[in-house]
């Protein structure tokens, strides 16, 4: 399946819309940094998988489906890196003692 923003392959269901990695990235960076880019050429550039406009870019991402309300907290995310970084340390801890 490809991209519904850009021209790659999809790798995933991200935010609402099936995106590659590179489009999930960027959308959650944008929205992370709350820079508003217009477009230079009255929003009808072509989104291509390197040097798009960036604000026709964010248009597409919104116009396929992707919504800020599916991206997690920060809270929500330093909590499941705190468990993933205490549950890898219990599988090292487990590892080391059947040595």
């Amino acid at each position: 399946m490809k991209c519904l923003v850009c021209p790659r392959n999809a790798t995933g269901n991200y935010y609402g819309a099936h995106t590659c990695e590179g489009c999930k990235g960027f959308f959650r960076r944008m929205l992370e940094s709350g820079t508003e880019y217009n477009c230079n050429f009255g929003g009808k550039c072509e989104v291509t998988i390197r040097a798009a406009c960036k604000a026709c870019r964010f248009r597409q991402c919104l116009s396929v489906g992707m919504r800020k309300r599916r991206i997690p907290g920060r809270k929500a995310v330093n909590v499941l890196r705190k468990s993933f970084a205490d549950n890898q340390e219990g599988i090292f801890a487990l590892s080391v003692s059947r040595i």
